[in-house]
């Protein structure tokens, strides 16, 4: 429906015979002010509730009498006519329920408004009253000091009316600024009040007056129900057409939504299925001895091949102190002449026994311990001694040689009496140990180029020497001291052969020639040698299964399958090697040289291994030999199916008294191939890979 405001339709209420009006307030009156009306009009008020009146326009005084006599209706019998009346507006009226609560709110708040308006008026009229009580009181006086002085003058007078005059203008002009004041607030309410109305979409916008929320909630109520009849006239207005816009923009949110949350669903089960059995296999093989295989964690602690490197290290530089002694070192396990490496066998039986349900990658104090439990199972020294055959004319090595006298401290009682009848004498007897000789009695010895013969027999092992030689004087022992020299066997004549070895001048000789050969000692008799050496226990992992039956089935298993699988276990860079080979390719061709093995485009063997690695950051020993020794003592030594490209192979084609006898070095290419400087005809070559006379493998880089 079209509701008329209250405006512009008047109401009139009918009570015993007086006919009440009502209508809006008067806009242009300020709040407190009221005048006299003619007939029909309605008194200004200060409030927005009307007060009854006469015909005549008069108003009830306080007591509830009328200016002419007459007395109004009671407040209840006019409150009583007009909830009849705005009862019976609301059962006719659309949305009555709403008007009449707001009527209700109304009265409340009419009659609070009325008692302010009263009391507010009863402050005014006894304000005026005191001063009207003032004036009089004051002019009396002065009238009383005229009349019994006579005292008071025109010119006074004409004084006070000037001061008069003066107050009442500052307090008209004080009156006019109140009222303008009041003006521009209303003005500037009102315009707020039209502002609100204007803007029907802001719903939490709040009329000011009881009348206007009134008439606001009306329009608001007409317009959803407008809209809840009829769609179509809700979208010709922009704000229809964006709701129906969001409506549908929100069902087809929720119908995706729908549609597509069981496949959400299902990829977010699948993929949190695949994250946990990718978790539990990754920590099912990090448990196990299969890690070794895999990339390992960070853990805080350090490569467990790195600490195995270390035990090796440790290990092979104790094997070369007892070789360095003049001890024979034999070795369990070879192949081919070859010292077998057990790196792998190790890491593996380690891996099987200590990585079963934990990761025993893991160097911490214990598994360090574990480590080296397994490393000194495997790989342990014995001392012995051992038995072998010397040709006639041939060295037997550098050994430990003194000086003795016939003197009591030297000989004690026996003076120039020896172990085989003859008379000791200097310059022919020497004498070897009593209970291991290193040579049979009667055998002619060269020792620092003077020929000798074994006579006598002493204590020698208990000090660590092999021979004693005799002396008259007891001072000539003190000059010789114990000197360790090369010893060689000579024959019935006192003659050796020349010793074939390098010049002592940092270079190599290189290969022979003819491959696998070298100059050895004519035909003719031997002698056997007894020497003091140690057994290095090498043990496989086959070695180490049989030496420990308490191994069940699955760990045997195990190991084995462990030692079968092809993939590197060393440590290292993996393109090292293959760059040192990819330059060396780039150096075939060029000449064989000692003489200028630093110069570009000459090299020997060991100079060319030297340079290729130096160019890569790593620096080596500058022969052949020391260049093996740098390998073997730092735990670089691998075996024939590890080798990888870069890897080095160290030749003994002679006796040179260096560290194994080595005289060459090559580099394996890969596919079977190795480069190296062979000799001075045919300088830096590629050659297939040769076996024979071969020491050891190595990787420089290892570790």
């Amino acid at each position: 429906m079209a509701l008329r405001t209250v405006e512009s339709k008047k109401r009139t209420l009918h009570t015993q015979n007086k006919q009440i009006r009502r209508t809006s307030i008067s806009n242009t009156t300020s709040p407190g002010e009221s005048s006299g009306v003619s007939d029909g009009q309605m008194p200004k008020t200060s409030g927005r509730l009307f007060i009854p009146e006469d015909k005549q326009g008069n108003q009830p005084s306080k007591d509830g009498e009328i200016k002419s006599g007459k007395r109004l209706a009671s407040g209840k019998v006019l409150h009583t006519a007009a909830r009849s009346g705005m009862d019976a507006v609301n059962n006719h009226v659309e949305g009555g329920e709403e008007l009449k609560e707001s009527e209700e709110i109304l009265m409340a708040l009419g009659a609070a408004g009325k008692r302010v308006f009263q009391t507010r008026k009863q402050r005014q009229m006894n304000r005026a009253g005191v001063s009207n009580e003032s004036g009089t009181s004051s002019g009396g006086t002065r009238r009383s000091a005229s009349r019994s002085g006579g005292t008071t003058t025109a010119g006074d007078n004409a004084k006070e009316k000037q001061l008069k005059n003066k107050k009442d203008s500052k307090k008209k002009l004080r009156e006019k600024q109140r009222a303008n004041s009041k003006r521009r607030r209303y003005r500037r309410n009102l315009r707020r009040r039209r502002k609100r109305y204007e803007d029907d979409d802001k719903e939490e916008s709040t009329p000011i007056g009881i009348k206007e929320r009134l008439i606001h909630g009306l329009r608001v109520r007409d317009s959803e129900e407008d809209s809840a009849d009829n769609l179509g006239s809700v979208t010709k207005g922009a704000k229809g057409l964006k709701r129906v816009i969001k409506i549908i923009l929100f069902l087809i949110k929720k119908l995706i939504t729908l549609l597509m949350t069981p496949f959400i669903i299902v990829i977010v089960v699948i993929v949190i299925l695949v994250a946990l059995i990718v978790g539990i296999f990754m920590m099912i093989i990090y448990c196990s001895p299969l890690s070794i295989f895999f990339p390992l964690p960070d853990t805080g602690t350090d490569d467990i091949r790195m600490v195995l490197s270390s035990y090796y290290q440790e290990f092979n530089q104790k094997v070369a102190e007892y070789e360095a002694d003049g001890m024979k070192v034999t070795y369990q396990n070879t192949q081919d002449g070859v010292v077998t490496v057990n790196f792998k066998d190790t890491l593996m039986v380690y891996m099987t026994l200590y990585s079963d349900g934990q990761p025993g990658y893991i160097m911490d104090e214990n598994g360090k311990a574990n480590l080296r439990k397994v490393f000194n199972e495997m790989n342990y020294i014995e001392r012995a001694s051992s038995e072998h055959e010397v040709k006639v004319g041939e060295s037997l090595g550098k050994v430990y040689v003194t000086a003795y006298c016939p003197c009591k401290e030297c000989s004690g009682p026996h003076g120039h009496a020896t172990a085989s009848g003859k008379k000791a004498k200097e310059g022919r007897t020497v004498a070897v140990d009593a209970y291991n000789p290193i040579v049979p009695m009667g055998t002619k010895v060269v020792i620092d180029g003077h020929v000798y013969t074994v006579e006598d027999t002493g204590d020698l092992h208990h000090y660590g020497n092999e021979f004693d030689i005799f002396y008259e004087k007891h001072e000539d022992t003190g000059k010789w001291g114990r000197k360790k020299v090369e010893v060689f066997v000579a024959d019935k004549d006192g003659k050796i052969k020349k010793p074939d070895k390098d010049d002592d001048d940092g270079t190599d000789r290189g290969e022979p020639d003819v491959s696998g050969t070298s100059n050895t000692a004519d035909d003719g008799e031997t002698v056997t040698v007894k020497s003091d050496g140690i057994i290095v226990h090498n043990l496989t992992y086959k070695d180490y299964i049989d030496a420990h039956p308490e191994l069940n089935d699955d760990q045997k298993k195990m190991i084995q399958m462990l030692m079968e699988e092809q993939t590197s276990i060393y440590g290292g860079g993996s393109d090292i090697g293959q760059n040192v080979v990819n330059l060396g390719m780039t150096k075939i061709g060029c000449h064989y040289s000692q003489a200028r093995r630093f110069d570009e485009g000459y090299y020997d063997c060991s100079s060319f291994v030297l340079r290729m690695y130096r160019e890569f950051g790593l620096e080596l020993p500058g022969t052949a030999a020391e260049q093996g020794r740098y390998c073997a003592t730092q735990g670089m030594i691998i075996n024939k199916e590890d080798l990888r490209p870069g890897d080095l192979i160290f030749y003994s084609y002679e006796k040179n008294d260096r560290y194994k006898n080595i005289s060459h070095v090559a580099m394996y290419a890969g596919d079977g191939k190795m480069i190296h400087a062979a000799n001075p005809r045919r300088g830096v070559v590629m050659d297939p890979l040769r076996t024979g006379s071969v020491v050891f493998y190595g990787r420089p880089y290892v570790g």
